[in-house]
């Protein structure tokens, strides 16, 4: 017997559309990052976020905890799909919203600046 290959197009259509979800909340985090940093390099913005304008001295640092952040929701919507279907879709969707609309944000202070 062969071992079966797993791939994208064999999990449930939740299932792919929540992988797709979590690789747009890991770039849009990304890119939240970048305009912060670009907003503040320009003189045009600041951290609006209390807890991470404490970081925003230390960029290596600021980094690692928002994506130990990321992972951690990632996990978080990963057990939350396994027990209810469309519970992890639904809040990736709302966390996606969120994010990209702190990156429009970014960029608009950067262009508008």
């Amino acid at each position: 017997m062969g071992a079966e290959k797993v791939g994208f197009f064999s999990y449930r259509t939740s299932t792919q559309w929540v992988i797709c979800l979590l690789t747009t909340w890991f770039l849009l985090n990304i890119l939240d990052i970048v305009s912060t940093y670009r907003a503040i390099w320009t003189g045009t913005g600041r951290e609006a976020n209390p807890l991470m304008a404490l970081l925003i001295g230390a960029p290596l640092l600021l980094i690692t905890l928002k994506m130990l952040l990321v992972f951690a929701a990632a996990r978080l919507v990963e057990r939350m799909e396994a027990r209810r279907r469309y519970c992890g879709l639904t809040s990736l969707v709302v966390l996606n919203v969120y994010v990209a609309l702190a990156c429009a944000n970014n960029l608009s202070v950067c262009l508008n600046g």
